[in-house]
């Protein structure tokens, strides 16, 4: 069983996406889906049910390969960090997004290798 990172009512920063458009979104954790499969994780991992912020919504991948956008949807605890929900994000001394894509492109490499052994 995995260690959450993030609880109900937190706001976080999505890193690690396998869509690339999702990295950098910040989220507000607004519910639980649970254990469930995941595309790119082995077994089950746990599920947030997130709302998108900042006018930014969560991009999907049907498996037909098209794409589909929602405002609130759902997102698993490894692909998030979670950040004060007391920060003012207009006058942060640093891009969100900016550091999130540098925690994903860090990540990366683990995921890629995680992957190949299994």
């Amino acid at each position: 069983m995995e260690t959450l990172r993030c609880r109900i009512g937190d706001l976080a920063i999505s890193i690690g996406s396998y869509l690339p458009e999702n990295t950098g979104n910040i989220v507000r954790i607004i519910g639980s889906e649970g254990y469930q499969p995941w595309y790119g994780v082995v077994g089950s991992t746990f599920v947030w049910k997130v709302e998108s912020t900042l006018d930014r919504p969560l991009v999907y991948e049907n498996a037909d390969g098209s794409m589909y956008t929602l405002q609130v949807g759902p997102v698993p605890d490894r692909f998030l960090i979670p950040i004060s929900s007391g920060l003012d994000l207009l006058h942060l001394p640093f891009d969100p997004a900016e550091e999130a894509i540098k925690e994903s492109l860090r990540l990366s490499p683990l995921h890629a290798n995680k992957n190949e052994d299994q």
